[in-house]
């Protein structure tokens, strides 16, 4: 934590309108726990006599902020993704950064990414920067919904709407079968058995988000499960790439 003298204010008049103080350099509360642990460790390593500064250098190297970390390693999957698209595509790559709409999305995506470590919604949110460089991507507010969609959902509600979607079509099942999409689910998510309140929570935010219909519901004298709605379809396909995979 940084002492009174140390903060830095700005009193031109220019800035006396708008003067805040950034928080974090006084309120190790804002810092995420990683880095309060880096600049904490920091501090021990130079308080050693004849050797803090060596130790403080050798720390830096070894193990950088997480957060930095983790920004240079998105940083890193985005640039190799793009490279492969303009080897691939016609894509002038002056364009596509002036291109405000991809600008917009790649900073939202961005933003999602560094909050999270989950591969599955890294991932998704990838792929929905490099989907946003192709011919006719979806619309640009749909685009910034479903990015939206992915930072809010965990990385269960991915698999299991993935799982809805690449299934060969709807599932059917008699009513007279008890628990019926209990056992259906379980059956193929070994890791989901016995978390009925997980999973059923999960399906209850896909269903209001639309993604999918009420599960099960019932079609004719049968039990109907495992399907998606066309907007479910749209977000799949949005989040998922084979572009890469080529």
């Amino acid at each position: 934590m940084k002492s009174i003298d140390e903060i830095k204010i700005d009193t031109s008049k220019s800035t006396l309108k708008t003067l805040k103080i950034d928080d974090s350099q006084i309120n190790p509360v804002t810092e995420a726990t990683g880095d309060k642990i880096h600049r904490v460790m920091r501090g021990a390593l130079s308080a050693i006599p004849s050797f803090g500064g060596t130790a403080v250098e050798l720390f830096n190297t070894l193990i950088s902020p997480p957060l930095e970390k983790r920004k240079q390693e998105w940083m890193i999957e985005v640039t190799n993704a793009l490279n492969i698209l303009l080897e691939r595509h016609d894509i002038n790559i002056e364009s596509l950064l002036d291109n405000q709409e991809f600008t917009t999305i790649l900073i939202q995506a961005s933003t999602s990414a560094i909050k999270n470590h989950q591969k599955e919604k890294l991932d998704a949110l990838l792929n929905a920067v490099i989907n946003s460089t192709l011919p006719e991507p979806l619309p640009f507010s749909m685009r910034t919904i479903f990015i939206d969609m992915i930072d809010r959902i965990s990385e269960w509600h991915l698999r299991l709407l993935f799982f809805f979607e690449s299934h060969n079509g709807p599932g059917y099942l008699e009513p007279t079968v008890e628990n019926a999409l209990e056992k259906w689910i379980e059956g193929w998510f070994i890791d989901l058995k016995g978390h009925e309140i997980i999973y059923k929570y999960i399906l209850q935010d896909l269903v209001a988000m639309g993604l999918i219909p009420e599960q099960p519901h019932k079609h004719g004298q049968s039990l109907v499960f495992g399907d998606v709605t066309e907007l479910g379809r749209q977000f799949v396909h949005f989040v998922k790439n084979k572009e890469l995979t080529k």
